[in-house]
C-alpha cells in the first residue's frame, strides 16, 4: 500500500504493534470475544470514517499479515524502533521517515492495548482537532490517585506528604481538577511532530474519556478484567 501525495491526504492513523512485551508476550494479539486488540482498533479507526489511511506498525510478520486482512497499510518496523528501550516517538519518527508524508498531514496514535476505545470517540478527538486550530489532542482521564493525598516514606521509615504541608487530610472538592493521559489517542500535526522531535503534548488539548475507554492492558490482570468487561 502506498501512501497518497501530499496535495490528497489529510488524516492518517497509525497503530503500533510490536511483536515483543515483557509484561504480555504477544500481547498485541491477544484476543476479547474472539477479536485481537490489533483488529479492535483496526475496527474502531475504520467505525469513525475519518482516516484516509489506517497503517499497523510492526516488527513481526505474523501481525502485518493479520492487520493486511482488514485492508488497511502495513509498515515493517525497523529493529530500534522495535527494541525494548524503543519509544512511541521512536516508532512514529520510523514510520514517517519510511513513507512520503505532507507537512500538513494529521495523524492518530491509536495503541491497541486501548480496546474500549470506539470510533466514535476517534471522530470527535479529530474534530476536536480540527476546531482547536490544529492543536495536539490527548486522551485523557480523570486521575484517582491525587498528589495531596500521596505520601512520600523517609529513609527512617516514617511517612511525609508529597507536598510539602498538610494536605493529605484534604476534601477531594478542595482540589484542582487533575487529568492523566490513558494513552488511548493521540492527534497531532506531522509538522509539530517533526518541530518537536516527539510527541507535541505543550499546549495539548484534552480530550476527557470514560474510565472503561480508558481502560489500558498492560498485566494479565488488565487482561482478565477487560475479558470480564466485555463477557
Amino acid at each position: 500500500m502506498t501512501l497518497k501525495k501530499e496535495e490528497e491526504i489529510s488524516t492518517v492513523a497509525l497503530i503500533p504493534a510490536r511483536g515483543g512485551s515483557k509484561g504480555i508476550p504477544g500481547k498485541n494479539m491477544k484476543e476479547i470475544r474472539g477479536k485481537t486488540l490489533v483488529r479492535m482498533t483496526i475496527e474502531a479507526a475504520q467505525e469513525s470514517k475519518v482516516f484516509d489511511e489506517i497503517w499497523v506498525s510492526s516488527d513481526e510478520s505474523k501481525i502485518l499479515q493479520h492487520a493486511l486482512g482488514f485492508g488497511v497499510g502495513t509498515h515493517l518496523r525497523s529493529n530500534d524502533a522495535s527494541s525494548d528501550v524503543a519509544t512511541a516517538n521512536d516508532a512514529v519518527s520510523d514510520f514517517l521517515n519510511s513513507e512520503t508524508k505532507g507537512p500538513l498531514t494529521t495523524l492518530c496514535y491509536l495503541q491497541p492495548t486501548s480496546p474500549f476505545r470506539t470510533g466514535k470517540s476517534i471522530r470527535a478527538s479529530i474534530e476536536l482537532h480540527r476546531s482547536k486550530n490544529f492543536s495536539p489532542v490527548i486522551g485523557v482521564k480523570y486521575a484517582t490517585e491525587l498528589p495531596e493525598k500521596l505520601f512520600i516514606r523517609l529513609e527512617n521509615g516514617n511517612l511525609r506528604s508529597f507536598l510539602h504541608g498538610e494536605t493529605s487530610n484534604i476534601n477531594r472538592q478542595e482540589t484542582p481538577e487533575y487529568l492523566y493521559p490513558n494513552g488511548s489517542i493521540y492527534v497531532f500535526r506531522i509538522q509539530d511532530f517533526h518541530s518537536a522531535d516527539k510527541f507535541p503534548i505543550i499546549g495539548a488539548v484534552p480530550f476527557l474519556m470514560s474510565q472503561l475507554e480508558s481502560l489500558d492492558i498492560d498485566s494479565y490482570e488488565d487482561l482478565l478484567i477487560a475479558r470480564r468487561l466485555s463477557a
